[in-house]
């Protein structure tokens, strides 16, 4: 296959009438040798993510995400978004909501896992991961959210189930 490049720009002024144009790029040949294998494909897109979350647990959240990773012969690794929104967990098209975080009428953090903990664990139970948000991208970080977060991400990292958006969290 050979590709021909010119700066269609210019060619478009030549045809116009206009005159020569001195930054014109010359025609660049590109071959591809369709036959020629270099090795084994390693697949790098087991990377998946979305904006509800919420959908995570119903039954065709769970077999969707089951599904990819039955296919994929590398680990699926999943971020959803929204996953520190105060709200009722109801699904909603391109939004989503975990009430991780609320506030009391005095204005005091109160913490609820139940939903952020229905989301992980079914990852884990169709035999997906969860790609971890980095530790600074929670602007309410609490040292109790900090231990809780802690001690949870210990937990999943025994069991290899914690990856940063580096790749692997180390173990310990």
């Amino acid at each position: 296959m050979v590709l021909q490049e010119s700066c269609e720009f210019c060619e478009r002024l030549r045809f116009a009438g206009g005159a020569a144009l001195s930054h014109a790029q010359p025609a660049v040949e590109i071959r591809v040798d369709g036959e020629a294998r270099l090795g084994p494909f390693r697949p790098i897109y087991s990377y998946f993510g979305y904006d509800e979350p919420n959908y995570t647990y119903s039954a065709n959240g769970k077999k969707l995400i089951g599904e990819l990773a039955a296919l994929s012969p590398v680990p699926v690794q999943i971020r959803a978004h929204h996953l520190l929104v105060t709200g009722d967990g109801t699904p909603a098209l391109k939004w989503g909501s975990t009430n991780a975080y609320a506030e009391d009428a005095a204005g005091k953090p109160v913490y609820d896992w139940t939903i952020l903990d229905r989301i992980f664990d079914s990852y884990i139970q169709v035999g997906a991961r969860a790609v971890r948000p980095r530790s600074d991208s929670c602007p309410k970080r609490s040292p109790r959210l900090q231990s809780r977060t802690h001690a949870t991400t210990q937990a999943r990292r025994r069991q290899g189930l914690v990856f940063s958006a580096e790749g692997p969290m180390p173990s310990g």
